[in-house]
């Protein structure tokens, strides 16, 4: 899982959620580069794991050109990957879609900063574990 600032990676870190062996989480900002040097020998090693992508809905990233996601793309060899993108849109997303009685279900969400850390993680995880299973994205309200 790539997001889009350290402070959204250090969410996953205290909950336990990047520790879990299952997801990795590196930050657009290239931390943590001991795990970012790992995955890019992954995926230069032909490991193919789905990408997502969490952000704030002002957060302009092109995510396929920061690392390890790069190296990903560059060494795909034409085979398809997953990649979903669960950031905000740019106008927001309801509130009701993360799932968390403290956000008003129709409350626009701009930045994740809004949405309370321990269901923004359990969001991502939710997610990332859909489309483990799935092998694509789950349809977001």
């Amino acid at each position: 899982m790539l997001v889009d600032r350290p402070e959204v990676l250090a969410l996953f870190v205290a909950s336990g959620a990047a520790a879990s062996g299952r997801l990795a989480v590196v930050s657009a900002d290239g931390t943590p580069a001991p795990l970012i040097a790992r995955l890019k020998k992954s995926f230069r090693a032909g490991l193919r794991p789905p990408v997502l992508y969490i952000h704030d809905a002002t957060t302009i990233l092109y995510p396929f050109a920061i690392e390890p996601i790069a190296t990903l793309v560059r060494h795909r060899r034409g085979e398809p990957f997953v990649y979903v993108d669960l950031g905000l849109p740019p106008f927001g997303a309801p509130g009701r879609r993360f799932g968390d009685p403290a956000l008003a279900r129709d409350a626009t969400v701009l930045e994740l900063r809004a949405i309370p850390p321990a269901a923004l993680v359990r969001y991502c995880v939710d997610a990332a574990e859909h489309v483990m299973r799935s092998g694509g994205p789950r349809t977001a309200g």
